[in-house]
């Protein structure tokens, strides 16, 4: 085990003045320092004046947490700027660094401070010192702080703590409330526990900024209500006043969008819309920065007619200019709303909106609507994107009866592809024999790091880095073979349902191809291809909102009782409906699903 690490993890720290390298257990010395000794050093870090610390101390313990404070930065900055040199930046990142470790703490500003160094990492030590500001004003200097700017910041440093520790300063800085938020919301990700103090201190000066017209503030509060977090209730009305006050103040085109949202619902009116209001603020958003969302609610707004007459063109329209963009934006691994687009392109191609019916594009744009939304559940969990998972789910399963499509024929641990969509540029491929039969890969050239695709079928889609397939060699597919072999592969595409390979034999080009239907696609993000779950959909609220479990009870059926975990405690439920699933299938990622529990007698 690293040495250092070692004792790290037993609560020691590596002394600043310490020159030895390499040593061993044997050179190693330890001792206990107090608050005053651990004082200077925190002010005078660069000073070689502490005797306890002498360039002779390999390790050392603090008695106690030490609480730094808002003199201790002062004394230390004004030290730094008062013999400002080209070792100044430096000097005071190496503080940065050993005050991340004495005050045991990490920081995203420093990775390689990991969980394991740390019996207590989780404590809040920073936080628990008198004004709170000193977490701040390191996160300031971490993140704001350069060689170049140097000069410039820290005169703005020193005059920020003096203003606080004379109390002249009127509300906290935009900036710094928003890396207060950053230092709460890392330590939740990080799921450290959150002392009370801090939260508490976190609310009064939020709401405190918000009442003295801070437009950060105002604007932070009307999410922390619109959201329900970080201690603060949902609560619409208080959501929409702030957010309406931060509006009128700053005209803030994405802060529309969210009123749009709130009117849209009537989140403020008991579930009745406020339809002029919604098509006013949606509009905004849409025509003062092309906001995806905006967009799509606005075309809502013209197909329900809301402030504004019916009209399905302008809706379809406006939904259709974004489908390209965001579908190129979801396979470049750009988080956006192509689910959301995706979705209502589904339900106009099905129901006839504007368009012709064309229920097996509307089937595919399910799909996909489904792997997208699956995706961005991965990475976060926005209102209502559990519910629009289900819609999407039940949709797909409602047209593939009505088309009566067989939604997945499984073979040889692969899904049949019906239908493939491919993001091919810049990508090559390889064809191979195993046993009776070939494997096609497709993989990205080697100066592009990553390469995003769809391929999607009746029923399934994937979105994939390398994709592999499969083959089934039947007497024409050796000859397909043959062909190939005997020239030199120049690229490949997907057309009119069949995988073309264009060759160069004998100096002239060739294009050989093989049917879809003869390709069976090797899924690389199920845990179990072949297995089917069984899937119960029940309304736990007791209202008209479903929610889906996974059941171990292969038996159940609709009209039976399970139990199912409602706000933490068990309760016994009606099953509205049940179905087996594949795991691509199922709404939510296979990791997020609930399951039903048993209760032993």
């Amino acid at each position: 085990m690293n040495l250092t690490k070692k004792y790290i993890s037993e609560g020691y720290i590596v002394s600043p003045y310490s020159c030895k390298g390499g040593y061993d257990e044997s050179e190693i010395i330890k001792t206990i320092i107090g608050e005053k000794e651990l004082r200077q050093l925190v002010r005078h870090f660069t000073t070689k004046s502490i005797d306890v610390l002498d360039k002779e101390m390999v390790l050392f313990k603090i008695d106690k947490p030490y609480h730094i404070t808002p003199k201790d930065l002062l004394v230390r900055l004004e030290e730094e700027m008062n013999c400002l040199n080209e070792y100044s930046y430096t000097y005071l990142l190496n503080w940065l660094n050993f005050l991340d470790v004495c005050s045991k703490t990490e920081h995203i500003y420093h990775p390689y401070l990991k969980d394991d160094y740390f019996k207590d990492y989780d404590k809040d030590y920073l936080f628990k010192n008198k004004d709170h500001i000193v977490s701040y004003i390191l996160f300031l200097l971490r993140a704001d702080m350069t060689e170049n700017n140097i000069l410039i910041k820290l005169p703005n440093y020193i005059s920020f703590i003096k203003d606080l520790m004379d109390g002249k300063s009127e509300y906290y800085s935009q900036t710094t409330l928003f890396l207060m938020l950053n230092e709460i919301g890392y330590k939740s990700y990080r799921h450290a526990k959150l002392s009370d103090e801090c939260l508490e201190f976190y609310q009064t000066k939020l709401m405190e900024n918000a009442e003295l017209g801070d437009n950060s503030s105002m604007e932070l509060l009307g999410y922390e209500y619109y959201d329900g977090s970080n201690g603060f209730p949902n609560d619409p009305i208080k959501s929409e006043y702030w957010l309406k006050k931060y509006f009128d103040k700053t005209k803030d085109t994405d802060v529309a969008r969210t009123l749009g949202y709130i009117y849209y619902y009537g989140r403020c009116t008991n579930g009745v819309p406020e339809k002029e209001k919604a098509f006013q603020y949606f509009a905004i958003s849409h025509f003062a920065n092309n906001n995806e969302e905006a967009t799509y609610k606005l075309a809502d707004c013209y197909l329900k007619g809301y402030g504004t007459p019916v009209c399905e063109e302008a809706a379809f329209k406006l939904v259709y200019s974004l489908f390209h963009k965001t579908k190129d934006d979801f396979l470049n691994d750009q988080m956006n709303k192509y689910a959301d687009v995706a979705l209502r392109l589904a339900k106009y191609f099905r129901d006839g909106i504007y368009m012709d019916i064309d229920k097996e594009l509307a089937l595919s744009l399910f799909i996909d609507a489904r792997t997208a939304i699956k995706e961005r559940l991965q990475e976060m969990d926005y209102i209502g994107d559990r519910g629009l998972a289900i819609s999407i789910m039940h949709s797909i399963i409602d047209l593939s009866k009505e088309l009566e499509i067989t939604p997945r024929v499984v073979l040889d641990n692969g899904y049949v592809v019906n239908d493939v969509e491919w993001n091919h540029h810049d990508c090559k491929f390889d064809l191979n024999k195993k046993d009776n039969d070939i494997i096609l890969t497709i993989y990205p050239e080697k100066k592009y790091k990553k390469l995003n695709n769809v391929l999607t079928s009746i029923g399934f889609a994937e979105k994939v880095n390398i994709a592999t397939f499969l083959i089934k060699c039947k007497k024409k597919n050796e000859t397909f073979m043959k062909t190939v072999s005997k020239g030199k592969l120049l690229s490949f595409d997907f057309i009119d349902k069949e995988f073309v390979v264009f060759l160069k034999i004998k100096g002239e080009v060739t294009r050989i191809s093989i049917p879809y239907n003869e390709l069976v696609v090797l899924p690389k993000n199920n845990k179990n291809i072949s297995k089917l779950y069984n899937i119960v959909s029940v309304a736990p609220n007791g209202n008209d909102r479903k929610y889906d479990y996974l059941c171990d009870n292969e038996n159940v059926a609709n009209g039976d009782y399970v139990y199912v975990m409602v706000r933490g405690e068990l309760k016994e439920v009606q099953v509205l409906e049940s179905y087996k699933l594949y795991e691509d299938e199922i709404a939510l990622p296979f990791e997020k699903m609930q399951k039903t529990h048993t209760i032993l007698n």
